[in-house]
């Protein structure tokens, strides 16, 4: 009712508003809202040409407005893939990281953690990620790296030797791929030889540097062989049941056999023995003696790792020692050849003091030089460094020694006889009369008390030999002939009886 109420007040208000206008004013309000009209008409109209042109471009704006929302939609991937990216708790920065973190596990010889990441890098590799550039620099150089760590790991080799760590070591070399047993076992002697020249260099400057030497070879050679069993035990069982328990040898020694697996390991302790005696040959002023101790005990010490040196060190002690006795005489007889002229003493003062010395029974024969060699001075001297030699190696030598002791008595004989003919076919008559002479106390005497000297010195001892040798007493005596450079033993009809 009160909107009815309302309604009837504003008519009559409009009524009376109308009442109080006048014609022309009417008429100026019509003409006004008729323009009014027009106006707004033509304002329509030009809406519902915009409207009409808007809703024939709507397609357009519609692909667009898609077009735009797919791109920031590609746009916050493409942000939130790059802030993965640069965060760097991202695994693609570990991988990036890769060659970095690698040498510094080699620095710090954490070689367990330089491993894993080669084995990463090879995992990697193998994988669809490996041809995205970023991934496939990295993971070529930790793969090529490889090697560079197995040089690395074998070089510790080159140092002395720690067991545990060296095993540790090795147990990490067989993680890596296509490293087989045997390339193992020949690398690991290999270095070990490396590290052996290199104590060898260092010493060869040292004063009386080859008994330091036999020394790095055992120290060296024991070390390897200790850490060849460990980390070959198949080697060791090989060696275990391959031990030769013949009564006849001693029990302290083992052997392997030439079917087991240590064929590596016997053929590089040859090898190394082989190097030892080639220095051993080429060095000076050595003393047979000391020398003699150094290779014993060397060879002592691998008494129960299978690696018996024994006959090779006694073969080349022979070999050495013959070599000296043969400098000792060539010394010897240099000092008398050396001489311009031969001077021999008058036959009728040696005569004399020949016939005082045996009156008074100041000479026991055979123990000293013929009283007639006192004609020649220098031949005594020659004599006796002879004696004095033969004397030192009477209780080192070996049997099979003899002859080449003989050899070397011989080729000294003969060098000194034909000395003394050069003094035959000189032109004076008394450098003649006097090379005759010298020649006689030379055939006469020298070299018959030489081969007296050996029966009396060498007879029992080398017996004594030849029984330990045989097991069988032995008690022929024996006759030594230094004209052929042999020895022969002859029962004598006193024996035989």
């Amino acid at each position: 009712m009160e909107e009815c109420d309302e309604e009837l007040c504003e008519a009559a208000t409009f009524e009376n508003v109308v009442q109080q206008f006048t014609l022309e004013e009417i008429t100026s309000h019509l003409k006004g809202l008729t323009l009014r009209i027009n106006h707004l008409n033509n304002e329509f109209s030009d809406v519902h040409d915009n409207i009409k042109r808007v809703k024939e471009s709507l397609p357009e704006v519609s692909a667009s407005i898609k077009e735009y929302s797919d791109g920031i939609k590609e746009f916050h991937k493409e942000y939130n893939n790059v802030s993965t990216v640069i965060n760097h708790d991202n695994l693609l920065w570990k991988i990036m990281d890769m060659p970095k973190m690698f040498n510094e596990c080699i620095r710090l010889n954490e070689y367990e953690a330089a491993f894993a990441l080669t084995d990463f890098a090879v995992n990697l590799k193998c994988s669809r990620l490996y041809h995205q550039p970023l991934i496939k620099k990295p993971v070529d150089y930790v793969f090529d790296a490889r090697h560079s760590l197995l040089d690395e790991l074998f070089n510790k080799f080159t140092s002395p030797l720690d067991l545990s760590t060296s095993i540790q070591i090795i147990n990490n070399i067989r993680k890596i791929p296509h490293i087989s047993n045997t390339q193992l076992r020949v690398s690991i002697l290999q270095y070990r030889d490396l590290f052996l020249d290199s104590q060898i260099t260092k010493t060869m400057s040292k004063k009386e540097y080859i008994y330091k030497i036999i020394d790095i070879f055992r120290d060296c050679m024991y070390d390897t062989i200790i850490l060849y069993l460990a980390i070959f035990p198949e080697t060791e069982t090989s060696h275990r049941k391959s031990v030769i328990t013949s009564s006849s040898l001693d029990p302290k020694w083992e052997r392997w056999t030439e079917s087991s697996n240590s064929n590596h390991l016997r053929a590089w302790g040859h090898k190394n023995l082989e190097q030892l005696f080639e220095l051993i040959r080429s060095a000076t002023n050595v003393n047979y003696e000391a020398l003699r101790e150094k290779l014993m005990s060397f060879s002592s010490s691998f008494g129960r790792m299978g690696l018996d040196f024994r006959v090779y060190i006694l073969e080349e002690l022979q070999i050495i020692q013959t070599k000296m006795l043969k400098e000792k005489f060539g010394t010897a007889l240099q000092k008398l050849i050396s001489k311009k002229s031969i001077h021999l003493i008058d036959s009728e003062i040696v005569e004399m003091a020949r016939l005082g010395l045996v009156q008074s029974s100041e000479v026991e024969e055979g123990e000293s030089l013929p009283l007639d060699m006192i004609a020649w001075d220098d031949l005594i001297v020659y004599a006796n460094e002879v004696i004095t030699v033969l004397n030192d190696s009477r209780h080192t030598i070996f049997v099979n020694q003899l002859n080449d002791i003989f050899d070397c008595l011989d080729n000294s004989f003969t060098a000194l006889l034909l000395w003394i003919d050069g003094f035959l076919e000189a032109s004076a008559d008394g450098d003649s009369i006097t090379a005759k002479r010298a020649s006689r106390i030379v055939i006469e005497y020298f070299i018959p008390f030489i081969q007296k000297y050996f029966t009396t010195n060498f007879s029992q001892f080398l017996r004594r030999k030849i029984s330990d040798a045989d097991e069988i007493e032995y008690n022929e005596p024996m006759k030594f002939k230094i004209d052929c450079a042999a020895y022969e033993i002859i029962a004598t009809k006193e024996s035989e009886a």
